[in-house]
């Protein structure tokens, strides 16, 4: 086995000389280097895949391109656009184990190219190669300013060169694209525009996590979806603002992991294994030696986004996966084959003026096995919520957050208000609020048993009003809509929508079966959590919890409120109910926070140990 001072992956060189640093010479050099074998060595592979995509779209025929020297150097209607993107996200961490984890640094770098004619109506194909690091600092200081910059656009050569922290999770996306798209642009008089598209996509990702000595996961993404996408934009000058994106994907993923331990000697070397995938997301070597699960995802993906200049933001996904999980060394279909059902909803909600702003996640996550006779085992559904308070009011804590907090737990004195006041707050401070409630099966069994007219009668009670009052209430067009905060309430005519389209997703979860079946109860959970775009309702909580029976409910919440006083953050935590084990295994395939990076295995084996 090569020897670990032959193969660095952290920022410790051989002779432990502290974290790698890039001469400004160097790093500039580097990223025209880096850009240049990129645009260059990469084309060759890239039009290799044209052929191989084998599809027309809007005046494309991929078969008919052909590239010269001068028309790749001079001709400025085949290089439609050359992407280029630069990124750095931070997250307090929410499962830090040491002060040393506190945050998470997310650092992305995006490059490729796009070509196409630059026609109004016309087809176009591009390649993006996208590389995300995620990695724990101390302290906010050290956060912001890592690698020494406020971006980090020599992640790229950092990677190529294996300078990378002690712990991380990386990312590198492959993303090649055939689109024919109507482009009815912008002008000086009008300068919103819009764009539709229809695009076969492929998609190459790999993830490498390593957060101790021996042990590195892995995971090799491939996939082939078609989209349906329409983008409105605001143009000013040369620059396009994006306003509002929605797309619809709907295909296959074939995904492996591995899990390398690379202290155990082996031929090939797990060192060069990893080495290769790092530099050239080659797992050719790691199949030979890595422990192996695969599955497939037969998916559709509905996605939107909204918004105004980052100032106001929302963001939101429905997936709906029907997977195909097999455990065995040899991939052969036998008795470990596990087929799951997987339905998530999220929701993002974001405002911010520079030094005040609020951040709203929603996550509802449905979660089954399906046996050979095509009958659900073990539902459960998970809820988690997510607040960011930037500039937190003393009377929005106490009436509003802490009531919420205490509905989730089941009890008045959940998080008690003393609790809280034994937190030196001035008027103005910061807070992060983490929500987990789990409904396990026998509570989904009651909400999809109970007759119509019991749950009505259950909200009736919940809510003070008829039945009649909601739907006289729901056929009404929306006053203004406002925020659940203090004296102000969301519209009734908004809240009565919301009502009656959970129970007609519930009457729709009753007649149908497999996997549709579960898309609507998912819908239906959607709809009663998301009462606004900015918050949550504890009522319909309430609501939920009387339907399903406490006692079928598992409820945890964290607070992380800042002192005043000694600018210390202060954890104030409870949890009620039975976490009941269970054999679901939840799949990521979207990615948003650092943490979604960070913590991704952490989850999948502690919940499946046996891999």
């Amino acid at each position: 086995m090569s020897s670990a001072s032959a193969h660095t992956f952290n920022e410790r060189g051989p002779a432990h000389r502290g974290p790698a640093q890039v001469d400004a010479d160097d790093a500039s050099s580097g990223i025209a280097s880096g850009i240049a074998t990129f645009l260059g060595e990469k084309l060759g592979e890239f039009l290799s895949e044209l052929f191989d995509l084998g599809f027309q779209t809007g005046a494309s025929n991929f078969d008919l391109i052909t590239l010269s020297g001068s028309e790749l150097g001079l001709d400025p209607t085949f290089i439609n656009s050359v992407v280029i993107g630069i990124n750095r996200q931070l997250e307090k961490n929410p499962f830090a184990e040491s002060e040393d984890e506190k945050y998470l640094v997310k650092d992305t770098v995006r490059v490729g190219i796009r070509l196409g004619l630059g026609l109004v109506v016309s087809g176009d194909v591009g390649l993006v190669r996208e590389y995300t690091l995620v990695y724990p600092r101390k302290g906010l200081a050290s956060a912001l300013l890592a690698k020494g910059f406020i971006f980090n656009p020599f992640l790229p050569i950092n990677v190529m060169r294996n300078k990378l922290p002690e712990k991380f999770t990386l990312m590198v996306d492959s993303y090649l694209e055939g689109r024919g798209k109507i482009d009815l642009g912008a002008h000086v008089f009008l300068p919103i525009g819009s764009e539709v598209s229809l695009s076969r996509i492929r998609l190459k990702r790999h993830m490498i996590t390593r957060k101790s000595q021996n042990i590195v996961n892995i995971i090799s993404d491939k996939s082939r979806y078609t989209r349906l996408a329409q983008s409105v934009y605001l143009r000013l000058g040369l620059i396009k603002f994006p306003l509002f994106d929605t797309n619809f994907d709907k295909g296959q993923l074939d995904r492996t992991y591995y899990q390398l331990n690379l202290d155990k000697p082996g031929d090939p070397s797990p060192y060069d294994a990893l080495d290769r995938v790092i530099k050239k997301q080659d797992t050719q070597l790691l199949r030979l030696i890595g422990r192996q699960m695969t599955l497939k995802d037969d998916f559709t993906q509905r996605a939107q986004s909204f918004s105004v200049f980052g100032l106001v933001t929302n963001r939101q996904f429905t997936r709906v996966s029907d997977i195909s999980e097999d455990r065995t060394p040899d991939q052969s279909e036998t008795d470990d084959m596990i087929r799951r059902y997987q339905i998530e909803s999220f929701n993002h909600m974001s405002w911010t003026l520079g030094y005040k702003g609020e951040k709203n996640q929603s996550h509802v996550l449905t979660m089954m096995e399906v046996d050979k006779e095509k009958n659900e085992q073990n539902p459960v559904v998970e809820i988690t919520l997510n607040t960011y308070d930037n500039q937190l009011k003393r009377s929005e804590l106490n009436e509003w957050y802490l009531p919420l907090a205490n509905t989730l737990g089941g009890n008045e004195n959940f998080i008690s208000k003393e609790k809280i006041d034994s937190v030196n707050l001035k008027t103005f401070e910061k807070m992060y609020l983490n929500a987990y409630w789990t409904i396990h099966e026998n509570g989904i069994n009651n909400i999809l048993q109970k007759e119509e007219q019991v749950l009505w009668k259950e909200l009736e009670e919940e809510t003070g009003r008829s039945r009649k009052y909601w739907l006289e209430k729901a056929r009404q067009r929306p006053q203004v809509s406002r925020r659940i905060r203090n004296e102000r309430t969301t519209s009734e005519s908004l809240m009565a929508k919301k009502i009656a389209r959970f129970f007609k997703a519930i009457e729709k979860a009753k007649e149908d079966e497999g996997i549709e079946k579960w898309n609507h109860f998912g819908d239906a959970l959607k709809e009663i959590i998301y009462i606004s775009k900015q918050t949550w309702n504890k009522s319909f909580f309430s609501f939920l919890e009387r339907i399903a029976g406490r006692e079928n409910i598992f409820s945890k919440v964290q607070f992380f409120l800042t002192n005043s006083s000694e600018k210390k953050e202060i954890l104030i935590e409870n949890q009620s109910g039975v976490k009941k084990e269970s054999s679901n295994v939840y799949h990521k395939f979207n990615f948003d926070k650092p943490s979604d990076y960070y913590y991704l295995f952490d989850d999948l084996f502690r919940i499946s140990p046996s891999l």
